[in-house]
């Protein structure tokens, strides 16, 4: 399978069956979607993640996935590589 977009969790600090951004990076590179969107962040004060630093990570990491922090209430538009055009609607990194 080569899915086009992973949403991947990033905010697991020791918690069990939850991804840290580190980890989270390392999923993306086995599964190498075109777009990796990360969620679980900002949720709960006491377990949170800044997804700046799994886009931060991500580019050093030099994969070609291309990472999108949604904007929150807005709606995320992605066209798949059979459309002629792709359109996506958010903060791109």
């Amino acid at each position: 399978y080569k899915p086009d977009i992973m949403i991947v969790c990033i905010n697991g600090h020791g918690n069990t069956g939850s991804m840290n951004y580190e980890e989270a990076v390392e999923l993306t590179a086995l599964i190498r979607p075109k777009i990796v969107i990360p969620m679980h962040y900002g949720m709960f004060k006491e377990n949170t993640a800044d997804p700046q630093e799994f886009a931060r990570l991500l580019k050093k990491s030099n994969l070609t996935s291309r990472g999108v922090i949604l904007d929150y209430a807005k709606p995320f538009i992605y066209k798949s590589s059979l459309a002629s055009n792709q359109q996506i609607h958010a903060e791109k990194f």
